[in-house]
């Protein structure tokens, strides 16, 4: 497959097809077929490979994979904490039900989570979507402050209740391709709506917005929406379309009564 810009290059359309090399028009590509239809390029009346051009130095490339969300096996259902550490990295690593379980990983941009050792933990997986949530002791009817940590990825945005989340592109952005893998995406940015108040946020932003009852604090991580992808190189959805990841942290409203 190949790519150039409007105006590089010079086309000529050349309908029917040609068995003898002089039929040929200036700028013809000669294409062979296998059995199984797969095309290669057998000659070529000019020549067709040209030097690489540097993006502009505003062209937008797609964002680095390294502070993408990320988890191990989820341990779907209720546990205790036995030990929760978080690393330098960003991974967070809980030790849940004395060590019966393998160790959880939990990696986010959060600095700090509102867990602790000898809380128990609801896990719910729902693919893309990972929701952790503090849970009451099955042995103590006391009830416990509302927490709640989740983190998603993929094509969609998660459903927060009372808030609304989108993601629009900025259409006027000029692309480039990430080198390694050719992605070519135009960036988005987060919106969100909750008690009220609307704010706009980039990757690697945080927000915190508050209704009286809830504090939501959402952490921008990845948004863009690919419009050149090889799958099996890149990272994040295997189809085109949105490529979104956020982390939101969902406690009891830390406004004054």
């Amino acid at each position: 497959m190949l790519f150039w810009n409007a105006g590089d290059i010079s086309l000529e359309w050349i309908p029917g097809q040609h068995e003898s090399p002089g039929e040929y028009l200036s700028g013809a590509v000669e294409l062979v077929a296998d059995d199984d239809g797969r095309a290669a390029i057998a000659d070529s009346q000019r020549e067709i490979v040209f030097p690489q051009r540097d993006p502009g130095e505003d062209a937008y490339l797609p964002g680095s994979d390294a502070a993408r969300v990320a988890w191990s096996a989820p341990p779907s259902g209720l546990h205790r904490i036995t030990e929760l550490e978080l690393g330098s990295d960003g991974c967070a690593a809980f030790d849940l039900d004395d060590g019966l379980l393998p160790r959880f990983y939990f990696c986010t941009p959060l600095t700090e989570l509102p867990f602790e050792a000898g809380q128990y933990l609801s896990v719910e997986d729902q693919g893309d979507l990972l929701v952790l949530s503090r849970a009451p002791d099955p042995n103590d009817p006391t009830p416990v402050s509302q927490v709640q940590v989740a983190a998603s990825r993929g094509n969609n945005l998660p459903s927060i209740s009372g808030a609304t989340i989108a993601a629009k592109p900025v259409f006027d952005a000029e692309l480039g391709p990430e080198l390694g893998c050719g992605t070519v995406a135009q960036p988005q940015e987060f919106s969100a709506e909750f008690g009220g108040e609307i704010v706009r946020f980039a990757p690697g932003d945080k927000v915190e917005l508050d209704d009286g009852d809830h504090h939501l604090t959402i952490h921008g991580v990845h948004a863009e929406r690919r419009v050149i992808l090889v799958p099996e190189c890149a990272e994040g959805p295997d189809t085109l379309g949105d490529d979104l990841e956020l982390v939101y942290v969902w406690t009891a409203s830390q406004q004054q009564p």
